[in-house]
């Protein structure tokens, strides 16, 4: 008999989150192993649980699933990102397979066609449908560092705690602050986050933690 596939779950909605695990594990073959609600936390948990699969989506608090598609590529090579998101929209999807994810699915899709595209992007096949999700917008000026402090500043952290989040020095965070205002030509909080809305980081009124 084989090995169940192990998967991971990333979703910000509880609920959704919940119900995802509840059908996984209802699969032949399946095995959840951890779930997240933001993409920070789903990169370090998949650095220790190692899964094959990981189902994102894309609107996540902290590091949205295009970011965090890329940084699992380079710490856990060998786990697959399958993007599951509400949105349809063909750029986005070839932005997701640029980032390097293995397949993506509309929410909505059938149970069974789920369960088949966890089986067979775990068996190293790309899935990739006519449609794609509303992603994060790339901006060729910044670095992916830089996103990431961007989405945080965004979301209202500090420099001490985004420090503390992406593990570099809140002195590290303020360089990479300067740089996003003279790249950007912002010269404020609320003009950086105006661009990460723009970019699609952060939802329009949806920044900050409160």
């Amino acid at each position: 008999m084989s090995a169940s596939v192990r998967v991971f779950v990333c979703d910000d909605h509880p609920i959704v989150r919940s119900g995802l695990v509840a059908l996984l594990s209802s699969g032949e073959g399946i095995e959840v192993v951890g779930q997240a609600g933001d993409g920070l936390t789903a990169i370090e948990l998949c650095r220790q649980l190692l899964p094959d699969v990981v189902l994102m989506d894309l609107s996540l608090p902290m590091l949205n699933g295009l970011d965090a598609t890329r940084r699992l590529r380079q710490c856990c090579p060998g786990t697959h990102v399958l993007i599951l998101s509400m949105h349809d929209d063909g750029e986005s999807l070839r932005r997701c397979r640029a980032a390097g994810c293995s397949g993506y699915l509309v929410k909505g899709v059938d149970l069974d066609v789920l369960l088949q595209a966890v089986h067979r992007v775990a068996r190293g096949e790309e899935l990739f449908g006519p449609t794609a999700p509303g992603c994060a917008r790339t901006d060729p000026r910044l670095t992916p560092r830089e996103r990431e402090v961007l989405q945080l500043i965004a979301e209202g952290y500090t420099n001490r705690e985004t420090g503390v989040l992406l593990e570099i020095s809140p002195k590290t965070v303020e360089k990479h602050r300067a740089s996003l205002m003279e790249k950007l030509d912002a010269h404020d909080t609320a003009s950086l986050t105006r661009h990460a809305v723009a970019l699609g980081l952060v939802q329009a009124g949806g920044a900050g933690r409160g």
